[in-house]
């Protein structure tokens, strides 16, 4: 049996992809740590350990300061303790945490390497803040160079240019599991709140509608907005399980993912906003602005509304969307339908190359 080993962060629904890649007979060890940590082990499509979820969240500034290298140290220990000695078939490693799969190569106890990128700090801000996304981004040029293959979220992060073996990663969205319809009155927004994300406009929106909104995530500038939200929003604060943002979601007809800056001076400009997929994934369309590449789906497939970070905008496309949200939601089922039949290619063509295996269970 093949030994599959993936480090990630979390946003991405590298759940599925774990469990995806084992379907062909690999035996896929899943080491996850961003907000949360746990350890997951998949064979045949089965999660055959389930680890513990611990909260890590306070270290994540830290540990991105340094460029992923403390959790990285972390996991290679604890990849280490589970494998014992056996030659890894693959690693599938996020960013710069490759540093470590490298070294795993270089002593004989990995056989490739693909890092998975998803997002790119362009050098703007601050003087020390330019100086260190210089040296990060130059790690990870370096790493991307020297790796078997590079998956990406995104064409326009350029580190996968480094490498020939660069593909773009379409993401699984996971399929719904509540497809109630009527009285969905609320709005959602999930992620990291940040100034970026013009979360005024939505409290003033919902206050003169009375819209009713869920808030998933925490961050020091939420607490420093919160006052602003109607009385009524309900903060559940961070929150990872799926099955929990489901429930959290049945009731909405409407996601929420604005930004202000659409250009490249904006990390979301190179990657893909996560939050859509959980949106997606409960059959709830979205409210979003023309920020990443994968905006031009919304457009193109009826997923929503693209707008400008403009509260007229915004509050004419919720209106809307508020009327219209049975096609709405035809138009997400239809689209999932389609994209994650092209992941699931993806990931075949891909598990083919690298491992000799058919990830589809099928051969």
């Amino acid at each position: 049996m093949k030994l599959v080993v993936n480090w990630v962060g979390d946003g991405n629904n590298e759940r599925a992809l774990a469990q995806m890649i084992s379907k062909g007979g690999a035996r896929v060890v899943f080491l996850q740590r961003g907000l949360r940590k746990r350890i997951d082990i998949w064979e045949q499509g089965d999660k055959i350990h389930s680890g513990r979820e611990k909260s890590v969240g306070r270290w994540r500034m830290l540990d991105d300061f340094l460029a992923g290298q403390p959790s990285g140290f972390q996991m290679l220990l604890r990849t280490l303790a589970i494998t014992k000695g056996q030659r890894i078939d693959l690693m599938i490693l996020e960013s710069n945490r490759a540093t470590f799969g490298l070294l795993l190569r270089r002593f004989g106890l990995a056989k490739r390497l693909v890092i998975v990128l998803t997002d790119y700090l362009p050098e703007t801000g601050s003087r020390a803040i330019c100086w260190h996304r210089r040296i990060v981004n130059r790690l990870l040029n370096c790493l991307a160079a020297r790796v078997d293959e590079v998956w990406t979220v995104s064409p326009r992060i350029p580190a996968a240019q480094l490498n020939p073996g660069h593909f773009i990663m379409p993401i699984f969205i996971d399929p719904a599991t509540d497809s109630k319809d009527a009285n969905r009155t609320e709005i959602t927004y999930i992620g990291f709140p940040s100034a970026d994300h013009a979360l005024e406009i939505l409290f003033e929106l919902a206050r003169k509608h009375g819209w009713k909104l869920n808030i998933i995530g925490e961050s020091i500038y939420l607490r420093g907005i919160a006052h602003l939200a109607p009385e009524d929003a309900v903060f559940h604060g961070l929150i990872t399980d799926r099955d929990r943002i489901a429930k959290i979601m049945q009731n909405s007809f409407c996601g929420y993912a604005v930004y202000n800056n659409l250009g490249p001076t904006g990390y979301s400009y190179f990657g893909v906003p996560s939050k859509l997929f959980y949106y997606f994934s409960n059959n709830v369309p979205v409210i979003t602005t023309n920020t990443s590449h994968f905006s031009a789906q919304v457009r193109e497939h009826k997923l929503g509304h693209l707008v400008e970070p403009e509260k007229g905008q915004i509050e004419a496309a919720i209106l809307e969307l508020s009327r219209g949200y049975p096609q709405a939601k035809e138009a997400i089922v239809a689209f999932r339908k389609q994209w994650d039949a092209g992941v699931e290619e993806f990931l075949r063509e891909r598990m083919a190359h690298l491992l000799g295996v058919d990830n589809t269970g099928q051969g």
